[in-house]
């Protein structure tokens, strides 16, 4: 098992209880920066791309403005208005029918990327076939196609940065394995492979009565050692 340790620790760890923070004091006794639960990062990702559609809706009805060579007046945006919120909210659906909040697909630059453009095809189909189905002049064509333009940048980029935070120490949770033997490999390689960006394994702890080995190579990851709550109260 694994426990989170972005918040000091008290409760005791093996039979003997030895505390979970003296697995490692120089990872743990230091000052954090932000800690955000799995939740809380799935509503920065979503508030983020929220942002990035808004601010593309502007972008596209100042650029159909231009080209149809016409002030970017309260008079031409108040009647459009509606597109702030119809567009943002149709591509979140799609967002989600994709699993692009899966944090293993935004922990991944490729993935992400991938899952966005597949995102913005899936938009231009809908809004196209809409578009030939309607009225000729009921739905603009041009605004459309810088909306989606416009998206695919802004939210690619926000992604980006986003993929860039987390990889600093500070945005990943800390987590400590309970624990040893095969179980607790499997653990630090699923961590280590699917979410490498959101979670910092800080170390291990196991019972006194605990003989199974460490996991191989988790002290080269961290940095630091493990062991039962007996090593730690010798330390």
């Amino acid at each position: 098992m694994t426990r989170d340790v972005s918040q000091p620790l008290t409760q005791p760890a093996g039979a003997e209880g030895a505390p979970l923070g003296a697995a490692h004091p120089g990872h743990l006794g230091r000052s954090r920066g932000l800690q955000l639960r799995i939740s809380e990062r799935r509503l920065l990702m979503r508030l983020g791309d929220t942002g990035a559609t808004v601010a593309s809706v502007l972008l596209a009805l100042w650029l159909w403005a231009r080209e149809a060579g016409t002030p970017f007046t309260q008079d031409f945006f108040q009647p459009r208005a509606f597109w702030l919120v119809v567009l943002p909210a149709l591509w979140l659906v799609l967002a989600v029918a994709n699993n692009y909040y899966d944090l293993r697909v935004a922990a991944r630059l490729r993935s992400s990327l991938t899952h966005l453009l597949a995102i913005t095809l899936q938009l231009l189909i809908l809004y196209l076939g809409a578009y030939f189905l309607a009225p000729r002049t009921l739905l603009p064509r041009d605004f459309f196609l810088f909306f989606a333009g416009a998206s695919l940048v802004l939210t690619g980029f926000w992604r980006s940065c986003r993929l860039f935070l987390i990889g600093w120490t500070d945005f990943r949770r800390r987590t400590l394995i309970i624990g040893a033997g095969r179980p607790a490999e499997l653990i630090t390689h699923a961590i280590k492979e699917e979410a490498h960006g959101d979670y910092e394994v800080v170390g291990w702890v196991t019972s006194d009565h605990d003989t199974s080995p460490p996991p191989s190579g988790r002290g080269a990851q961290s940095g630091d050692p493990g062991g039962s709550g007996r090593d730690h109260r010798a330390r």
